[in-house]
């Protein structure tokens, strides 16, 4: 099986961790004949998957929106997929994802269904921010010049590989069969549940099913037909808000107001919420931070923690990837988790409250301050991939036996009309610890669902 790679944008292989500095460009577009001529000259730009840059990468997408503009001429053989083409505000998927109330689109900085509406989004990773500023306000003249017009401009922030709430981030992604991994040891029969076939990721190759996913056709004006989604992907994009005081100040109340908790450390207690240490140390190879154990390390629950008594079974990182633990038998287990992984490129924006990395001591001030996460992933089945994770183990109070407790970081009760306060449980002995009056940590305040075409595909997008 050989990946096409110089027909693959490169954000599909890799998360550009080498380039710190990095923006989003959301865009819109009227003048479809000039903005054609636009993307086809960007086209020559977009950093490729056997590119590794260096200083610069280039990338570009499409909502369903902006796709039906610049297909609105051609006759669509085989459609998009229906997530993608309803998008992602639409009134049964924010049910399904949770929106709705404190996460409703209404009330989105953009993509919501009112305002700041996207066409497609030009993604700038550098190096420098000199390198990055350079390249934007180059953009910004061209786009001036061919009726492009900028939406919102996303910038990333300085955490480094931290996220807000103090956690290592972005430390494990699956790995494409097929594809030479730049993460070492992947070569134990133990860590083969980590490989991925490219299908589950990229349109055109084979997926965990053995079948080619459904890929979207055109019949173009000289009447040739061209497989538009071959060497691409979908690709899901939100805007989260973390509300770091919050987070802190409520592990602080619930150390001093509820028994069961009162022995625990502040970070032990967040960390059972989100399965690692700060460090990035999986909990279940370790109750110990300082333990010489490598935050990239592979592990499986039902192997190492079955009953969930370092790791719990609701804690974030084992639902949104139960791996071996989410049915009696593990193999099986393994087998199911395989087809509903996705490719995790996210990033974090606002100002970075911690001092230090290792005090949890928040300052008083900036607790306004915008802050959160772009999460950016990406699938070849949206509705199987991140839509299962979110709705089915992320949002599911029942999961792997649990009684009402949901994701404790972006969980939404399924079928709840309004937020409410959320049960956490953490297991233990002899009888468990459980918390019922969890806040929300992270709201949704922007989002779309985008279509990160091949470079052939893109092409023939921008034909006249």
């Amino acid at each position: 099986m050989t990946l096409e790679l110089e027909d693959i944008q490169g954000f599909i292989v890799r998360s550009y961790n080498n380039l710190e500095k990095a923006c989003y460009v959301m865009i819109q577009f009227t003048n479809i004949s000039e903005a054609k001529l636009f993307f086809k000259q960007l086209t020559i730009e977009i950093t490729v998957a056997s590119s590794k840059p260096t200083e610069l990468a280039v990338q570009l997408a499409f909502t369903n929106l902006g796709i039906k503009k610049l297909t609105e001429d051609l006759d669509i053989k085989e459609p998009f997929s229906s997530e993608f083409s309803e998008g992602l505000c639409d009134e049964n998927r924010s049910r399904i994802l949770g929106d709705i109330d404190t996460n409703d689109p209404s009330d989105w900085n953009w993509g919501g269904p009112t305002k700041k509406l996207v066409d497609a989004v030009i993604m700038l990773f550098a190096s420098t921010d000199n390198v990055l500023e350079t390249k934007y306000q180059a953009l910004l003249q061209r786009m001036a010049a061919t009726g492009v017009t900028k939406v919102i401009r996303l910038d990333t922030g300085n955490t480094g590989t931290k996220e807000h709430f103090g956690f290592e981030d972005g430390l494990t992604n699956p790995l494409i069969k097929g594809m030479k991994s730049e993460r070492k040891n992947i070569a134990s029969t133990s860590d083969q549940h980590d490989v991925i076939m490219p299908g589950e990721f990229i349109l055109g190759y084979e997926n965990e099913y053995n079948k080619l996913p459904d890929s979207p056709r055109l019949l173009m004006k000289d009447s040739s037909e061209i497989d538009i989604g071959k060497n691409g992907t979908y690709m899901v994009f939100r805007e989260l808000q973390q509300d770091v005081h919050g987070f802190w100040n409520y592990m602080n109340e619930l150390k001093q107001t509820n028994v069961y908790f009162s022995n625990m450390s502040l970070e032990l207690m967040a960390s059972k919420m989100v399965g690692r240490w700060r460090n990035g140390k999986p909990l279940t190879k370790t109750l110990d931070p300082d333990a010489a154990i490598d935050p990239k390390a592979n592990f499986l629950y039902a192997q190492d923690d079955k009953d969930g008594f370092k790791c719990p079974i609701g804690a974030h990182i084992r639902r949104s990837n139960p791996r071996d633990s989410i049915d009696d038998d593990p193999a099986l287990s393994l087998e199911m988790t395989k087809k509903h992984m996705i490719l995790r490129r996210a990033r974090s924006f606002g100002e970075y409250l911690f001092v230090n990395a290792e005090s949890i001591d928040l300052p008083k001030v900036n607790n306004d301050s915008r802050r959160g996460l772009y999460f950016i992933c990406l699938n070849a089945q949206i509705n199987r991939q991140f839509e299962f994770i979110q709705n089915t183990w992320c949002n599911n109070k029942k999961f792997d036996g649990l009684e009402n407790d949901v994701d404790p970081l972006v969980g939404f009760p399924f079928l709840e009309s309004k937020y409410q306060l959320r049960t956490f449980t953490v297991q233990d002995k002899p009888y468990r610890k459980k918390t019922s009056s969890l806040p929300q940590f992270v709201k949704v305040k922007g989002g779309a669902y985008f279509f990160m075409p091949g470079i052939r595909a893109l092409i023939a997008l921008c034909q006249e």
